[in-house]
């Protein structure tokens, strides 16, 4: 059986490198060109577009007697909002100007909270880094104040029980030095045994007392 082959078969379905080379030499001006092209773009672009910088930080909440005046989710909502921060805060950020300031800050802040994790993230950019720095910080004094206006509750009333336990406390003291003058006058014989055990008994509780009013009030 003879079998015809053509040598043409598939040839334009095939790129082949004459066929590249031939492309390169009748189109190199163009390509050249296009390359010129894009290539001024691009430094002209970097001369053009000011440089960006930026600042970032991790804030957490504050405590009142070792506990948070309001999680790290609450805070990082709350900063979501575009009336959290002050007036001084958009000036701080260099975007008085801006027609939705507030909105465009919250935007570049981007306040989030990590997985596990007990700070919220901020970061805000700028052409000048004083001002990216300027900006957080004043970020962080919007934050300082509205947990200092919701903590101040917390604080008087940690301040009327640091009170009360010092008050406790000078109580307790001057009654065991009074027991303990009355412990020394007392002829501990064996029928007074049980009631000289019972004393003994209340001056150590108040000696507890004492101890554990002390560790309060240092710790508060």
């Amino acid at each position: 059986m003879n079998t015809n082959s053509d040598p043409s078969h598939g040839v334009d379905d095939e790129i082949s490198l004459l066929d590249i080379y031939m492309f390169i030499k009748e189109g190199w001006k163009s390509i050249a060109i296009s390359t010129f092209i894009a290539g001024i773009l691009g430094v002209g672009a970097a001369f053009v577009l000011p440089e960006k910088y930026l600042a970032s930080a991790s804030i957490q909440p504050a405590k009142v007697l070792g506990t948070d005046v309001e999680t790290v989710a609450v805070l990082a909502e709350k900063m979501k909002s575009p009336t959290y921060y002050s007036t001084q805060t958009l000036l701080a950020c260099g975007l008085h100007n801006e027609t939705n300031a507030a909105q465009a800050l919250v935007k570049s802040l981007n306040p989030v909270v990590q997985k596990n994790s007990s700070f919220v993230a901020v970061s805000y950019k700028s052409a000048n880094v004083e001002t990216a720095v300027a900006c957080l910080n004043a970020v962080l004094n919007d934050v300082k104040q509205n947990q200092n206006d919701n903590a101040q509750r917390q604080i008087e009333l940690a301040k009327t029980t640091l009170s009360k336990e010092k008050e406790k406390l000078a109580l307790a003291e001057s009654f065991l030095e009074d027991m303990s003058k009355r412990t020394l006058s007392i002829d501990f014989k064996d029928s007074q045994f049980s009631s000289a055990s019972l004393l003994l008994a209340f001056i150590q509780t108040k000696q507890n007392e004492i101890t554990e009013l002390k560790t309060n009030i240092q710790r508060t």
